[in-house]
């Protein structure tokens, strides 16, 4: 997704001046189009290395009821509270 955005919305004519100045596809590539999308692609690299992150300290806090916060306590308790057995519920229309 990112790199087919961020590619695309580099100029034509960048790429087409690096062949004609003599650039192989690789060195277009590399000195041409990789400097304009590094901060797009740092961009992602740091959201992905946050969202693990902070999705590794959740189950370690989410472990023991003491850390639950107060949003994921609240839903717990309500769920706890509302389920009744499936004897009970009454038959669909």
């Amino acid at each position: 997704m990112v790199d087919g955005w961020a590619f695309d919305s580099i100029p034509r004519d960048l790429d087409e001046a690096a062949t004609i100045d003599g650039a192989s596809p690789w060195q277009t590539f590399w000195m041409v189009m990789m400097p304009l999308v590094r901060p797009i692609w740092w961009w992602w690299v740091w959201l992905i290395f946050v969202g693990t992150y902070l999705t590794s300290c959740w189950r370690v806090m989410l472990q023991s009821s003491e850390n639950y916060t107060l949003a994921v306590g609240l839903s717990l308790f309500i769920r706890a509270s509302v389920r009744q057995p499936l004897g009970h519920l009454p038959p669909a229309r």
